[in-house]
């Protein structure tokens, strides 16, 4: 399968003949090619019982990176579900015009953190109108969630917001999302990328067709300044504010605080259900791996576009 960092070695050395990095884009570079392969390290794992025995290289962790969203996803939800109130939650989307994205491109700090104010104000207005809410000067709980991309990975810069009033599990599907997924990759040449789009509002898709120095110049346009949080919270969920205004909120409503060996033992048994033993031997599925090799990861990354990435290993 075709994969975003096969986008960036094999279209990326045309893109950047005509093209220069910020130190955000190239730090992600490095990582997403670097993802998962021998460069930054890893460890062979055998079986003690069949002798089955593979490399698992280590992740980047870099927040564009389509491989490394699902873990985080996940941890981000199961630390919000601990803080949901027994009300309703409405999803909501605030889009910045498309007529200022030039002015994102020159002042993407300024911008992102205006749209994050202006958002953030308008719903808390919302929160304390009686008519709105039914009380008056209620004090509002909501996240907020970045997104800068749309479907054809062209400027389409808006906000996802969760508040209380739409599931937070919805919202996690937004948490850790970035431009583009490898699973909606299906081809990478030297000269073009061809990945799926959106094509009706039933889910249908279809196939778009890019130049493969234009797709890498639309990905990297996503690429946020370094600092930029994506995600925030306000009201009762501030961080400065949120153990008193939450715990006020949960003895308002008559609810329990939430239990964190209830939480672990429900971690568990989604791990159990979902199959997820990482230490099971995939060959005869009976054994379990152990470590008998380490690999450390490289020194220095190669720049992008450079050669000099370390090879995959095979069995010994």
């Amino acid at each position: 399968m075709a994969t975003l960092a096969d986008a960036l070695r094999q279209c990326g050395p045309a893109y950047l003949v005509t093209h220069a990095l910020n130190t955000s884009q190239a730090k992600a570079w490095r990582a997403i090619v670097a993802c998962r392969t021998p460069a930054l390290g890893g460890q062979r794992l055998q079986c003690n019982q069949c002798g089955h025995s593979h490399w698992q290289y280590h992740s980047c962790r870099n927040r564009h990176c389509p491989q490394c969203g699902a873990r985080a996803k996940d941890a981000w939800l199961q630390g919000r579900i601990s803080e949901v109130l027994n009300v309703p939650y409405v999803h909501l989307v605030l889009t910045l015009p498309h007529s200022l994205n030039g002015l994102y491109g020159a002042h993407p700090r300024w911008v992102i953190d205006t749209l994050f104010a202006s958002a953030a104000q308008t719903l808390s207005e919302f929160a304390a109108s009686p008519k709105w809410m039914g009380v008056k000067d209620g004090t509002p709980a909501f996240s907020l969630v970045l997104h800068t991309w749309g479907q054809q990975l062209q400027r389409h810069i808006h906000v996802h917001a969760v508040m209380a009033c739409g599931v937070l599990e919805y919202l996690s599907r937004y948490t850790h999302r970035t431009a583009i997924g490898n699973e909606r990759i299906r081809a990478v040449t030297d000269s073009e990328v061809a990945f799926t789009v959106r094509a009706d509002d039933r889910g249908g898709k279809r196939l778009h067709r890019l130049e493969g120095t234009e797709f890498v110049r639309r990905y990297l346009q996503h690429v946020l300044p370094g600092g930029i949080k994506r995600i925030r919270h306000y009201g009762v969920l501030a961080s400065a504010c949120k153990g008193s205004k939450l715990n006020a909120a949960r003895l308002a409503l008559q609810m329990p605080q939430p239990n964190a060996k209830a939480m672990e033992s429900a971690q568990a048994y989604m791990a159990r259900v979902a199959g997820l033993d990482v230490g099971l031997c995939p060959a005869c599925k009976t054994a379990r791996l152990r470590t008998v090799e380490v690999l450390a990861p490289a020194k220095r990354l190669p720049t992008p576009g450079e050669n000099g990435w370390p090879q995959e290993r095979g069995p010994p």
